[in-house]
């Protein structure tokens, strides 16, 4: 038996190449890690590895998604872990701003509080739109509709989602599908039913990158 933290740890597999001999690897680290080294186990070339500050927890529980979409085949659990990066990412940020803002006033962060906030916003549409405020000072559908990089792909490639309707369209074609596994045990889910679970958290993981550089922007200027 190991330790408590090995057994409860959730681990991510990563979709690596090693960089002597090309071969593909998937080593798995822990969530909380930000550098790793990983041993090629076709040729044993050592790569120490270092995450850039963009490879946050919602782009590794995203990762976790595709490796179970892609290698596992468990369609329900990719479904459930892309709802979770949407999610974990949505509240990281609340957190994260609320922590800067009280440096910058020069008071103590109080993080019972802000996840206190984060729950009294209730369900998921709502808390999307109370994140989205508190960010960017709009709506995401307001936000999303004044950034083409945003919109254009939004109206071309995706059915589900609208962009007068984000946050309602997320919660009924990303969350529903999780709540109907977690809640109901309903997991006979499809390729493409977690394939478009993954799509739609990858876009609510880049709308989510972009007010996070608004965000930054708004404190620099």
């Amino acid at each position: 038996m190991g330790n408590d933290s090995e057994r409860f740890s959730l681990k991510i597999p990563l979709a690596l190449k090693c960089s002597k001999c090309k071969e593909p690897a998937s080593p798995k680290i822990h969530l909380d890690q930000t550098s790793f080294d990983w041993t090629c186990p076709n040729c044993g070339f050592v790569h120490p590895s270092l995450f850039g500050l963009d490879v946050t927890i919602g782009f590794l529980l995203l990762e976790r998604s595709r490796y179970e979409l892609i290698t596992e085949k468990d369609f329900s659990m990719s479904i459930v872990m892309s709802a979770m990066a949407f999610e974990s990412e949505l509240s990281r940020l609340f957190g994260k701003w609320k922590q800067i803002d009280a440096l910058r006033a020069d008071q103590d962060f109080n993080r019972e509080a802000c996840e206190k906030e984060l729950r009294d916003f209730g369900r998921i549409d709502r808390k999307i739109d109370k994140v989205s405020q508190f960010l960017v000072n709009k709506g995401m559908d307001v936000f999303v509709s004044e950034c083409p990089e945003l919109s254009e792909p939004i109206s071309t490639r995706f059915q589900s989602i609208r962009i007068s309707s984000l946050a309602k369209d997320f919660q009924e074609n990303l969350f529903w599908p999780r709540n109907q596994i977690l809640h109901w045990g309903d997991a006979k889910n499809s390729y493409e039913d977690a394939a478009i679970c993954y799509s739609l958290a990858n876009m609510g993981l880049l709308i989510l990158r972009k007010m996070d550089e608004e965000r930054r922007k708004q404190l620099e200027s």
